[in-house]
């Protein structure tokens, strides 16, 4: 009897009837939310040119996008992407519409000019909140403006005493320089940022350039790493919780943040009230709100911002000094005749020299140090452009649904910088060029522009003063071992760009120091 027959009478089992009639309602409301969903964009804008799913809900979608981040192809994968769909690709994967974009114009809409449209969002709150909590990266709205707000006079200005820190494990670097023999760059440069941010922001230093064992920086590396794959999966994120995956690098990084936290919040208040002026920011925030998970949210994001920017972009940039003799005899000859050898720069006597400023710019411009860029439409709006059959026209991005921005990508694109050599790292470019806002953002625009950007600066340009004037050479060793020697460096894409292989470089002490 055919099956609508053995419905009818009544000759199927309850559950049966039950189970199907529910599958077709199910298939149904699917159709009519897409339906709704397809007005609601045409009456927003168009459609961008989408990338193909072969499988239903764009399962094989998500698998390459987690493969090529697990296998640091990721910003190959995506810049090949938009190379071919145009400056603006979405992607259908599960839990959703994705749009992924490095055009100028929908990136300075997100970060600028439509701001108020555009947030970080419940789902990126959800997925970092072990790491970030509610701090200035995860937040949005009045508690975002609060979290701001307590932290611009800290990060926006250097202090009297920060060149001094700086110095004291600026020296303890350059004991693992005077080896003489290959040591991998990022690791070192990153302790050594490690050390001077928690020195002068927690009051305490970690000695990670000291210590063998480095505990807080393995478990922040780890959960970094896992937050950034969650990101991938938006909300199949919640099937991999970090508590769970990752709960050694929970404890840990738990434990030495209460830790010191804990410890600040039981020195008398009055005590802390007499340094005034000399009070670290963990001190600050213990006076003005003494509770330990906004204490520890505020100090782990400005850990973030100032440590993982500059010592990503100070290995890049020795990495490619290693591999330009002719950019550091330059900077060499700059310090040689304005400094001196002997004598520590400063902020003023830095500003003296260009090739360096312009080595850092560049390195900047072609390593952007921001790598997984995420926003959430807050209502329903459109990017300004990247839609229709000639990728003009305005793109609909309904409430929820999140728009991924490469900056890096933008800043490799002939189109936007306006010379061929984009993948070219040349600091004498900027002898003549100077960029528009929307050309070069190392540090972002707009509202949340980048609160530490003059530290960030400071620190870049002291500590490779300080390496020229100490080392007369520095040597490419190649990644020993971990790939052949002439295969390219890639890029890694975490919450930050890094690097796929270890730099390996020798350095040779200058004699007349």
């Amino acid at each position: 009897m055919p099956l609508l027959g053995r419905i009818v009478n009544n000759s199927l089992p309850d559950y049966v009837i039950f189970f199907g009639l529910a599958v077709v309602l199910a298939v149904v409301a699917v159709l009519l939310q897409g339906r709704k969903r397809a007005q609601q964009l045409n009456a927003l804008g168009s459609k961008a040119a989408a990338y193909p799913a072969k499988l239903p809900f764009g399962v094989d979608v998500l698998y390459k996008l987690v493969r090529h981040m697990l296998q640091d192809t990721f910003f190959d994968f995506t810049r090949e992407l938009l190379d071919n769909a145009g400056r603006t690709v979405e992607l259908n994967v599960p839990g959703g519409r994705l749009l992924f974009t490095d055009n100028v114009d929908n990136i300075k809409a997100i970060q600028f000019t439509q701001f108020g449209d555009f947030g970080k969002g419940e789902r990126t709150h959800r997925i970092w909140k072990n790491i970030l909590g509610d701090s200035v990266f995860s937040t949005d709205g009045p508690l975002w403006v609060k979290n701001k707000d307590e932290l611009r006079p800290h990060l926006a200005k250097s202090r009297s005493n920060d060149l001094e820190i700086t110095e004291k494990h600026t020296q303890r670097l350059f004991d693992h320089f005077r080896q003489a023999k290959p040591l991998e760059v990022y690791d070192v440069i990153d302790r050594h940022q490690l050390d001077i941010v928690t020195d002068i922001f927690y009051g305490e230093s970690t000695n990670s350039l000291v210590d063998n064992e480095q505990p807080f920086r393995d478990a922040m590396d780890t959960m970094l790493r896992l937050a950034s794959v969650r990101t991938i999966l938006g909300p199949l994120a919640s099937l991999f919780p970090d508590w769970i995956f990752a709960r050694k690098a929970y404890r840990e990084l738990n434990a030495y943040m209460n830790t010191r936290v804990d410890r600040t919040l039981a020195l008398p208040r009055e005590d802390l009230l007499k340094k005034e002026q000399k009070m670290n920011l963990m001190e600050t925030l213990a006076v003005k709100q003494p509770d330990r998970k906004y204490i520890k949210d505020q100090l782990i994001a400005v850990l973030l911002a100032s440590k993982d920017p500059v010592a990503i972009t100070i290995s890049w940039l020795i990495y490619e000094l290693s591999r330009r003799r002719d950019v550091f005899e330059k900077i060499e000859r700059e310090i040689q005749e304005t400094i001196g050898f002997k004598n520590h720069p400063d902020g003023e006597t830095l500003k003296n020299l260009p090739t360096l400023k312009n080595a850092v710019k560049e390195t900047l411009r072609l390593y952007h140090p921001l790598g997984l860029n995420i926003r959430e439409a807050k209502a329903d709006t459109c990017l300004p452009t990247g839609g229709g059959t000639d990728g003009q026209q305005p793109i609909g991005v309904l409430k929820g649904e999140q728009v991924a921005y490469a900056v890096m990508s933008s800043q490799r694109r002939e189109a936007v910088m306006g010379f061929a050599d984009v993948d070219t790292w040349d600091p004498s470019r900027w002898e003549s060029w100077t960029p528009t806002s929307s050309q070069y953002l190392p540090f972002n625009i707009g509202p949340r522009i980048c609160l530490g950007r003059v530290f960030g600066h400071l620190q870049m340009e002291y500590t490779v003063a300080r390496m020229v004037q100490e080392f007369e050479r520095i040597e490419w060793c190649g990644y020993a071992g971990a790939a052949p020697d002439d295969e390219p460096m890639r890029i890694k894409i975490e919450l930050n760009t890094k690097f796929d292989k270890p730099i390996m470089c020798k350095f040779t002490q200058r004699s007349t120091v």
